[in-house]
């Protein structure tokens, strides 16, 4: 709005954002609360103040909805399950965890210690289960060593 007084408009016209109907009308939303997903660019700190919790949060709610927010944030956490596995390849090259690990399983396992920590920590507002994935990280890798 500061942008188009800016400019020496008078009238700024905003018209909903929302998920539409098969009848693509922005009126006929299929939601009372959601955007149109297709506008939206969701990661952790993008926006800005979204933080990782908030996104993983958002993540658990949307996994069962069908769409396009689904699509982006399956996108988003396969993109992180591909990151976590190449690190976990990167680091048994080096020698810093065994070779017979297998990294895909490994990651599987780590992950889940982190979403259950940051789960925990987002329901009830206790670092504690952030303290316990950590752990949990930590015991797992020890397990294992080059």
């Amino acid at each position: 709005i500061d942008w188009a007084g800016s400019l020496g408009f008078k009238i700024v016209q905003l018209l909903p954002i929302n998920e539409i109907g098969g009848d693509n009308s922005p009126y006929n939303a299929i939601s009372a609360v959601a955007l149109e997903p297709t506008t939206l660019h969701l990661a952790p700190d993008s926006p800005r103040d979204l933080t990782q919790g908030e996104f993983d949060e958002v993540a658990a709610e949307f996994d069962t909805h069908p769409g396009h927010v689904k699509d982006r944030i399956a996108a988003i956490q396969n993109g992180w399950s591909g990151l976590f596995t190449q690190l976990i390849a990167e680091a048994q090259a080096l020698g810093k965890l065994r070779a017979d690990e297998d990294p895909l399983e490994l990651a599987f396992e780590l992950n889940a210690y982190l979403l259950m920590g940051n789960t925990g920590f987002v329901l009830h507002d206790d670092p504690a289960y952030l303290h316990r994935a950590r752990a949990a990280v930590a015991r797992r890798l020890e397990q294992h060593p080059a």
